[in-house]
């Protein structure tokens, strides 16, 4: 479980507890994991994959709050008084996660004094690329916002080659095909990737840094790493 950073930040004898509730199984990119308005009755831990938290328009238009990958938790604001879920999880890179009930971890807490800290640490990475989305999706060009996601989600998943369809980016970042089709362009033209039926790999990773905007270095891992008390 030490693959999940939320997770790897409790004690022995806090993991040992929660091993009898967990279930590990693989999400599938396209996967729902939550949908809007439902009673979260788990917490997800993704451990290689990544879910975006993403809200939705009345005309069926999308754009993401938040992505998770192995950094934390998708449902950890039920520990802020949240029973259902406000937005829709939906797995974007396939992998694995484990899920573990919320009324054990909410014994976990009663038992552990480890596990607040690591939940204050998790939640506030969250809320620090929130802030840092909001500011990117205002200011800056869209293969720029394109190339910053691509850096985030590689950290997470740890792999150079992965599934990501163009599609699935337009939805995150809320922007149209052909403005994604365009950007994505842009980026195999100057070498920072190749994209074929669905998969993406990253082939000059120092080029597509140089093409993201300066959120990737504000948020990016080894920096949201820092953030809170539990690291």
């Amino acid at each position: 479980m030490n693959d999940n950073w939320l997770l790897g930040d409790l004690a022995p004898e806090c993991l040992e507890f929660l091993n009898e509730h967990v279930h590990k199984k693989s999400i599938a990119a396209g996967e729902i994991l939550f949908e809007e308005g439902a009673p979260v009755q788990n917490l997800i831990f993704p451990i290689d994959g990544m879910v975006s938290v993403q809200c939705s328009t009345q005309d069926g238009r999308h754009a993401e709050v938040f992505a998770m990958g192995r950094d934390g938790a998708i449902g950890a604001h039920y520990l802020l008084g949240l029973r259902r879920f406000p937005c829709y999880a939906v797995t974007v890179i396939s992998g694995r996660a484990i899920w573990i009930p919320v009324a054990a971890f909410l014994d976990a807490i009663e038992r552990f004094p480890c596990v607040v800290p690591a939940l204050n640490a998790c939640l506030l990475r969250v809320f620090s690329r929130m802030a840092q989305n909001v500011l990117c999706a205002s200011h800056h060009s869209a293969p720029q916002r394109i190339a910053n996601w691509i850096l985030h989600a590689q950290d997470r998943v740890e792999r150079e080659s992965f599934d990501l369809t163009q599609r699935a980016l337009s939805d995150i970042l809320g922007l149209r095909s052909a403005t994604v089709s365009e950007a994505y362009n842009r980026l195999l033209s100057a070498g920072a990737i190749q994209h074929s039926r669905g998969n993406l790999q990253v082939v000059d990773r120092e080029v597509l840094h140089s093409l993201a905007c300066e959120c990737y270095d504000q948020t990016h891992l080894d920096c949201l790493r820092k953030v809170g008390a539990a690291r």
